[in-house]
This record gives structure tokens, sequence and C-alpha cells, in this order.
């Protein structure tokens, strides 16, 4: 089961989804969504190295992530909401300014209504 702690939550653009990270196994975490209301989780990555971080895109499409996957330090990585398991993507090394990438969400409270 899913019943680790939880981190770095970030609102979608369109208010309706909140991205996270959760340890699933010692030493590991995931990144999933769930709905804003709470319901409807849904896991959005599967790798033995640990996803962190999640930030949306504007459209709230894609979501970056920080993750060890290639050992060393952390890179980061974009992947398709739609398609969280089969398109994931390298955009590394991180590139400068990543903590707020341009337009991309920080996800830190509710967008406006």
């Amino acid at each position: 089961s899913c019943t680790g702690y939880r981190g770095a939550p970030k609102w979608s653009p369109d208010g309706e989804w909140i991205a996270y990270y959760q340890e699933v196994a010692a030493e590991n975490t995931e990144i999933f969504i769930i709905a804003a209301d709470g319901s409807a989780p849904r896991r959005m990555t599967t790798h033995p190295q640990p996803g962190e971080f999640p930030v949306w895109s504007p459209d709230g499409a894609y979501l970056a992530f920080a993750s060890l996957r290639a050992g060393g330090y952390a890179d980061v990585y974009v992947m398709s909401v739609a398609s969280p398991l089969t398109e994931i993507w390298s955009v590394s090394p991180a590139p400068r300014g990543w903590d707020c990438p341009g337009a991309w969400s920080t996800g830190d409270a509710p967008p406006d209504s």
C-alpha cells in the first residue's frame, strides 16, 4: 500500500489536481496526483530510484520532477499527465533557475478561480 510520507504538494493550473511525491518503499518515492477533493489518487511514476518535487506545465498537460534515475545528482524529467508511465523524458542537466522555470506553475496555492 502507499502509506508513506508525502511531500511537495503542487496545485494544477486549473485547480482540479494536486501533484505530490510519496514514499512507496524504503528510500524510494514516486510521483502521484490526486483530485482536489481528495478522490482518485493516481500513481504517475514507477521506478526504483526516487521521484520528487513535481511541477506542472502551464497547460497542466505535463509534470516535471527530479529523480536520481541516471545516478549521481538529480536530473529533471518531464512526463505526459495523459500517458505518465510511457511518456517520460529527461531534460537534464537541469536548466538554470529550475526552482521556478518560467511559466511553469509553482502550485504552492490553489489558482484563482
